[in-house]
């Protein structure tokens, strides 16, 4: 389902279309093939439903393989009943095009909850990201384990499990969206030839190599999302795809102790098995990675709770779910939704939240620099290391991104401002309006200076002295 053209359809007011019994509110977006609209389900005695219709372009209504493949993909989507997958509901046709119904759901996918948390010069708290993986691993455990009305097993893989196909509501329910490019044994029209399907930098070393996949794909990107969740860095970059492909493929992904030598051990051990090139040495199911995670939330004492990440969603998107919530409550939901974003459509071609692209940008000056003046620089480099050791007695490493700490007993806990670096300019694309636009929530306390932590052993380094560095080299803010 993702698009690299996708463009919001608040640009211009649409006339108001039915689909049948669906009465559409606003398009909300467009992509290269589909278009999502905003709608509301009627029915008798006042019953009305909030939900997300996506209808095929009319230049692409008559093309017989995509209308298949668009069918084939609500046919599938529709068999997956999970609390941690997006429901797909109704099928149907209107002026001779059909539509997908889907359910509406209110909050962002992990790519915005990132790039909010970098604004904020925050880490994102080891609990909620534990949950949200804990919530991927149910909901794509259940699609693995699907199997026909035959009896016979789907064999199915999601193929493009990444950030932004992941969502959170703010009510802290963890979605998986988008099983457009899922591969199924039964698939009616089974994409064809050796085309990578899904986001490059979230590929298992067999998808890269364009080798047969199976369960074990999705767990090699689950294990990649989880690596930048807790690390608030991105794990694979390159100059260019092919450098991204080839390192996925040739290169150990690095320990998170390289990153953060404070990193729990039992967490990394979990990472880096999902993270094993050999995919007969990764966890061979998600249920697998699911109980391991379960069981390192218990003894590290780790709030997993729904309600506590609803909390956390709220508190950091504090200013989009009131003007949504002001919106609704005067009944004016075409103004609500000139803002949302569908997170099934509004796909790019990469979703990392630590870049505007999947590619890095190619440094052409260093290309022409001459051997000899890196020989130079080297030697310069080192001379300033040795002055500045010298001064300084011994390294200091870097103060943490600070945690939010929200006090479950008050929904209206303070918010830290930024400590390290000034916020980055760009606006946060978020799936809700605002009344005074995408500014970071305020703070309602003075600022409090944070020194570097303590240095402590590994095993015994709690959740709050776990760091994501703001490192401009590999995190480009959004």
């Amino acid at each position: 389902m993702s698009s690299a053209t996708a463009k919001q359809g608040s640009q211009r007011r649409d006339p108001q279309v039915r689909f049948n019994k669906y009465e559409s509110i606003r398009r909300i977006a467009i992509g290269g093939m589909a278009e999502i609209y905003l709608a509301r389900a009627k029915g008798i005695e006042g019953f009305e439903k909030l939900v997300v219709l996506k209808r095929i372009l009319p230049q692409f209504a008559a093309n017989e393989e995509f209308v298949r493949m668009f069918l084939d993909e609500g046919r599938l989507a529709s068999t997956l009943h999970h609390p941690n997958i997006g429901q797909v509901t109704d099928i149907g046709m209107s002026n001779g095009q059909y539509f997908l119904v889907m359910e509406f759901l209110h909050g962002v996918d992990v790519r915005r909850l990132l790039r909010r948390c970098l604004q904020l010069q925050w880490r994102l708290p080891l609990e909620h990201a534990v949950a949200i993986a804990i919530g991927m691993c149910a909901g794509l455990h259940h699609a693995h384990e699907q199997v026909g009305l035959d009896g016979k097993a789907l064999n199915l893989v999601h193929r493009d499990v990444s950030p932004q196909n992941v969502f959170v509501t703010y009510d802290g329910a963890v979605k998986l969206l988008d099983f457009g490019v899922a591969k199924a044994a039964h698939r009616v029209q089974e994409t064809q030839g050796s085309s990578l399907k899904g986001k490059i930098s979230y590929m298992s070393p067999e998808q890269c190599s364009g080798d047969p996949i199976d369960r074990r794909s999705d767990i090699f990107s689950v294990a990649i999302v989880l690596w930048e969740m807790t690390l608030m860095r991105r794990l694979y970059k390159g100059e260019t795809e092919f450098h991204i492909l080839k390192r996925v493929v040739e290169k150990d992904a690095p320990s998170p102790f390289i990153i953060d030598p404070n990193y729990p051990p039992e967490l990394e051990q979990i990472v880096m098995r999902g993270l094993k090139r050999d995919r007969g040495r990764r966890y061979q199911t998600l249920e697998e990675m699911q109980l391991d995670l379960e069981a390192f939330a218990r003894e590290r004492k780790l709030t997993i709770s729904q309600v506590a990440l609803g909390r956390f969603m709220r508190e950091v998107f504090a200013g989009e779910v009131e003007a949504w919530q002001k919106a609704v409550a005067a009944g004016q939901l075409e103004r609500a939704a000139k803002s949302l974003v569908s997170p099934e459509l509004a796909n790019e071609p990469d979703s990392s939240p630590f870049a505007s692209d999947g590619v890095q940008p190619s440094p052409a000056q260093s290309q022409s620099v001459k051997p000899g003046i890196w020989v130079g620089l080297a030697v310069a480099g080192g001379l300033l290391a040795v002055a500045l050791a010298l001064l300084v007695g011994r390294s200091r490493q870097p103060a943490p991104l600070p945690s939010p700490a929200i006090d479950p007993p008050a929904a209206s806990a303070a918010i830290a401002p930024p400590i390290v670096a000034p916020a980055p300019p760009a606006a946060v694309v978020v799936a809700a309006p605002t009344a005074t636009g995408d500014d970071a929530p305020k703070s309602t306390t003075a600022p409090k200076r944070i020194s570097p932590p303590k240095k402590r052993t590994l095993h015994h380094a709690s959740r709050s002295e776990i760091p994501a560095r703001w490192d401009p080299e590999s995190i480009t803010p959004p």
